[in-house]
């Protein structure tokens, strides 16, 4: 009996590793829970079936093995017949590959303790209970591996969550299971029970996290590009009154003006002119490239930058269309100016001082900043450039988010600094999507 729950345990488990494994490659078809639940039930019915019927045959058993697991993908999962071959064998080569790793360990340390496993009625369900352990952690690798972001590097929290837990797990088996020579008990049984969930619980959790920290951030750059609209909003709005203003005082400059033309005072009527082009000049030093996205957000931006004291040396040369959304030219162009603003702002007012180009042809958006700094930038193994800021969590998500969507329209974004001077290039491809 004991030795039956044993074998169901490590199956239900076993399960659990494809699960995450093919909901983390393919997705699966249902919301639901239910189809799940039944169809992994039957794939756990025909693997017993199959093991009855071919016992001692392990050749006829991994091919079972493998035409249940594809049955069970065709089923549960989306993806292509043929993906859904490679992962079945997959599978099954997988396991093999724990197996036999796991009995060479076990020989070479029964050996080495002064103890031979090999034959004992023992042996091969502790070495079944490890093989799993073993491809639970082959599982975590290739989930990991496979949702890592090309800009994010693994660190070391991530190789540790992959590899503490499964083992950690696989040394308490050995230690509990070392004088099981000749019987399986429910005290064990309940101790590798109580690790599986462990082991499946830590997963989950810390999938959970990854999945919390990932809105939060998200939640964060909407936050920003909200505030951006907010605040351009006001200062349309800001503008609309000054023009509101300079409209109703029309009438009364008129009158100002016959004024003059009839005494015949000429330079009073050209220093009245002066001003009152000045304020429209003022108020109609605006950019207006006719893209609402580049539009929006650089006026925003040198309305910041006139207010800091800050010179903009600009360059704009649109020519049709720009195909990147408003909403990625805002992320864009805005991050990497908050980013040059923050840098100028540490000088002295005299050397406060940003330059900036934009050039666009039919399939190409190139867009170029550089900004004089002050201090040393700290770059990591990767050559990135390392925030001075104090919050290092969530500053640089829109820069992060600046090469995704580089990444997205096939471009580049370079990165130097010389001279004092820290500049991006960044080019995207625009393809014509009809």
């Amino acid at each position: 009996m004991e030795t039956r729950i044993f074998a169901w345990m490590m199956d239900i488990f076993f399960i659990f590793t494809l699960h995450i494994l093919y909901r983390q490659l393919l997705g699966v078809k249902y919301k639901s829970k239910l189809p799940l639940f039944l169809g992994w039930g039957g794939c756990f019915l025909l693997w017993n079936a199959s093991s009855y019927l071919f016992v001692g045959n392990a050749l006829v058993c991994n091919v079972c093995t493998s035409i249940i697991c594809f049955l069970t993908l065709c089923l549960l999962y989306n993806g292509n017949a043929g993906t859904k071959i490679v992962l079945a064998v997959l599978v099954v080569a997988l396991g093999m590959i724990a197996e036999g790793i796991t009995v060479f360990l076990l020989k070479i340390s029964g050996r080495f303790m002064g103890e031979s496993y090999s034959g004992e009625y023992v042996f091969r369900h502790m070495a079944n209970a490890l093989s799993k352990l073993m491809c639970f952690v082959f599982v975590k690798i290739i989930t990991v591996i496979s949702a890592r972001q090309p800009q994010v590097k693994i660190g070391i929290a991530e190789w540790t969550e992959i590899f503490l837990a499964p083992v950690g797990s696989i040394i308490i088996c050995y230690a509990v299971w070392w004088d099981a020579h000749n019987r399986i008990d429910f005290a064990r049984i309940v101790v590798l029970g109580v690790l599986l969930v462990i082991n499946l619980a830590t997963y989950y959790l810390y999938q959970k996290m990854q999945t919390h920290a990932m809105e939060r951030m998200e939640n964060e750059l909407i936050k920003q590009q909200n505030k951006y609209f907010r605040l351009r909003y006001e200062e349309f709005e800001k503008q609309w009154l000054k023009l509101r203003r300079i409209r109703h005082d029309m009438a009364n400059s008129c009158v100002l003006e016959m004024g003059y033309l009839e005494k015949e005072q000429y330079g009073q009527l050209l220093a009245h002119y002066q001003e009152r082009l000045g304020q429209i000049k003022r108020q109609g030093d605006v950019i207006d490239t006719g893209n609402i996205g580049i539009d929006s957000i650089l006026n925003y931006k040198l309305e910041l930058a006139r207010e800091g004291g800050i010179l903009v040396e600009k360059e704009i040369k649109i020519t049709g269309e720009v195909a990147i959304s408003n909403m990625e030219l805002n992320i864009l162009i805005g991050n990497l100016f908050d980013n040059a603003m923050e840098a100028v702002r540490e000088l002295a007012p005299e050397k406060r001082k940003i330059r900036f180009s934009i050039k666009t042809n039919a399939t190409g958006f190139l867009f170029e900043i550089a900004n004089p700094y002050e201090g040393k930038r700290i770059q990591n193994r990767e050559n990135r450039f390392l925030t001075t800021k104090e919050d290092r969590i969530y500053h640089g998500l829109g820069l992060r988010e600046v090469e995704e969507i580089v990444k997205k329209y096939d471009g580049k974004m370079t990165i130097q600094s010389t001279d004092g001077e820290f500049c991006v290039k960044i080019f995207a491809y625009m393809y014509d999507e009809s």
